[in-house]
């Protein structure tokens, strides 16, 4: 089991419409998680860096937007995406009730807000802890 996180800049306040609901997603940086269960799990986070493609998941909403940009990714090997969840639940706050967390409704949120900066130090140090190996994707 592979699972994933996602740094993204937002470069000023955007709105991000999913189904019948409008968000409004403030400048700064945020995280993502997801999980990628596959032979190239490299794959999905190439996908999430790319601007031009069909929307499919929640995530995309936010890659496809021009104000929004993926600055990097993080594959964690042999974790959990629920395991990724409990750790940065503790740390960071989530937004968006139910983004990218459908399959995950003990969720609150697989988006969260890095805000303090400061945590993002730590966050790195847990991950390189418990995963038996992190990858950098730029």
């Amino acid at each position: 089991m592979t699972s994933y996180i996602i740094i993204l800049e937002v470069k000023q306040d955007v709105q991000l419409t999913i189904g019948s609901k409008t968000h409004t997603l403030a400048r700064g940086k945020y995280i993502y998680i997801g999980s990628a269960n596959l032979r190239r799990p490299y794959l999905r986070l190439h996908r999430h860096m790319i601007k031009r493609k069909k929307v499919k998941w929640h995530i995309d909403y936010l890659t496809i937007n021009p104000d929004v940009n993926v600055q990097y990714g993080v594959l964690c090997y042999n974790i959990s995406e629920n395991k990724l969840y409990s750790i940065l639940i503790k740390l960071l706050k989530p937004i968006i009730k139910g983004f990218g967390c459908t399959d995950c409704k003990k969720h609150i949120s697989h988006l969260f807000e890095l805000h303090p900066l400061e945590y993002f130090n730590e966050l790195i140090d847990i991950f390189i802890r418990i995963c038996d190996g992190i990858e950098f994707v730029l």
